[in-house]
């Protein structure tokens, strides 16, 4: 078999920026291996398919999680249609991001749900993307143990999720790698390539991107930021725009939007939603730094080479860019000096790519070991 149907499941179609970009370096890294079709479980089919038309991608909606949900699929025939899909697939990729986590209410079990469906089918599955916190439910442990167990094979985000998964289950130790974030396999040219070349821009602006998280004090990080974006506009003249990445989040758009009150003086435009991936890139490829709290807000700022300050909430967000060499970009949101760190990188500025010649490296090998593997699991099916 040597275009088989890849079926890419995950949080895909909920309005989530992060989500949508590891996608994209996921569909990317697949045209080197020609599949046959490529099929996406989303929670929007609809806008998912017009957004990846050029991949030739198919729709469907998720695999119901509940018993309310199962009879509401069966009502509206969703589930006939994403059960045939689901049957022609010849291999399973499953992830990226952070979907096991016990940190998002219910998250184990919604993608367990989607899990339960492919092993039905007997469907070869590969993990992918994947990052791991610490678990302590046992019952979410159970269930982890058995995606971990039935998988082709895991290929995990940071060094730190690997030793997670390792110690749930030490066996077949071979079958857990680590590769970068997908999102990170895209190169700087295969986002730019649809920004426009002049700048139409008359004032040089940073972008700010905050979510709210439980074991961040809240006003706090407010009171640090709104200091950063004063700093930043009274010494180099900079704005700041505020960018929500995760769309209908209510705890995004209240934070922000608290935000957006206390730096009034020193912003060009109220909070503004992410349409397009291609849209975010343009916003980027203009700013002059780039504060992100949302994961991926910081990624895309990597891979545009832009003067990037991860506010470090979460393990995943420090155990990524400790595996990448790049701890100096992070931002304790509750201890460090935002202005400091400021100041360092627009320094810097001019010299962001060649401090992530590292990642550069891991790019390539990440993109290399993914092909191969697909490629050796792709003809062991036929």
């Amino acid at each position: 078999m040597t275009h088989p149907t890849i079926l890419i499941c995950g949080n895909y179609g909920a309005g989530n920026f992060g989500d949508e970009l590891i996608l994209t370096g996921l569909l990317s890294a697949l045209t080197e291996i020609h599949p046959k079709e490529i099929i996406i479980t989303s929670g929007n089919p609809r806008e998912t398919a017009q957004a990846y038309e050029k991949y030739g991608i198919t729709a469907i909606h998720f695999f119901p999680s509940s018993a309310l949900g199962l009879l509401k699929s069966i009502l509206t025939l969703r589930l006939f249609r994403s059960f045939y899909h689901l049957s022609r697939a010849d291999l399973i990729l499953f992830g990226g991001g952070c979907l096991f986590n016990e940190k998002e209410f219910d998250s184990i079990n919604i993608w367990y749900s989607q899990f339960r469906w492919f092993r039905r089918l007997h469907k070869k599955l590969i993990v992918i993307g994947q990052s791991f916190g610490t678990l302590t439910n046992q019952e979410s442990i159970r269930k982890i143990k058995e995606i971990a167990t039935y998988a082709e094979k895991i290929f995990v985000r940071d060094g730190a999720s690997k030793k997670i998964i390792t110690s749930l289950i030490p066996s077949a130790n071979e079958d857990r790698e680590v590769l970068l974030d997908p999102a990170l396999w895209l190169e700087k040219e295969d986002i730019s390539k649809n920004i426009q070349s002049s700048r139409e821009e008359t004032r040089p602006y940073a972008i700010i991107i905050l979510r709210d998280w439980i074991s961040i004090e809240k006003n706090n990080l407010l009171t640090k930021v709104t200091s950063l974006t004063q700093y930043l506009f009274e010494t180099y003249h900079l704005s700041s725009r505020i960018f929500i990445l995760q769309k209908d989040s209510h705890s995004d758009e209240k934070i922000s939007h608290e935000l957006y009150e206390k730096i009034k003086p020193y912003t060009d435009a109220p909070p503004q939603t992410w349409s397009t991936i291609d849209d975010m890139a343009q916003q980027y490829q203009y700013a002059d730094l780039i504060l992100s709290m949302r994961l991926h807000g910081g990624i895309l700022g990597l891979i545009l080479e832009k003067p990037t300050m991860f506010l470090n909430y979460d393990d995943k967000v420090g155990n990524l860019l400790t595996d990448l060499n790049l701890e100096h970009l992070m931002i304790d949101p509750n201890i460090d000096q935002y202005e400091s760190k400021a100041d360092s990188l627009i320094a810097s500025a001019s010299n962001a790519s060649s401090q992530t010649s590292y990642l550069a490296s891991q790019k390539s090998s990440s993109k290399t070991i993914f092909n191969n593997y697909l490629t050796k699991i792709i003809i062991s099916l036929k």
